[in-house]
């Protein structure tokens, strides 16, 4: 796991995963950024037990990938980031990114 700011990331937005671990209730009052994707850090150590399909279903986007290199992780102050990141590395996450100031 790396750090990745804003900045590095604008360019690559498309190419990468960006998984916001908020609430979907504050992301529809503060918005999210282009391209991201939420699921809830509430949400997040079940989802990963889900199949493809299932997750694709309730989700909108393919199941994470351990050793995908392009995953970002990101909340709004980092507080999650930090919990979402321990729940990955549990599953064995090492690759993905997180992004902690907007």
């Amino acid at each position: 796991m790396t750090d990745i700011s804003y900045e590095d990331l604008v360019g690559k937005v498309k190419d990468m995963t960006v998984v916001d671990v908020r609430t979907r209730d504050e992301v529809v009052q503060q918005g999210q950024l282009p391209h991201s994707h939420v699921l809830p850090v509430q949400e997040l150590e079940e989802a990963l037990m889900l199949s493809q399909e299932s997750f694709k279903e309730k989700y909108g986007f393919p199941l994470l990938d351990t050793s995908d290199e392009n995953l970002v992780i990101t909340c709004r102050s980092g507080r999650r980031v930090g919990i979402a990141n321990d729940i990955l590395k549990a599953k064995g996450f090492t690759k993905h990114k997180e992004l902690w100031d907007r």
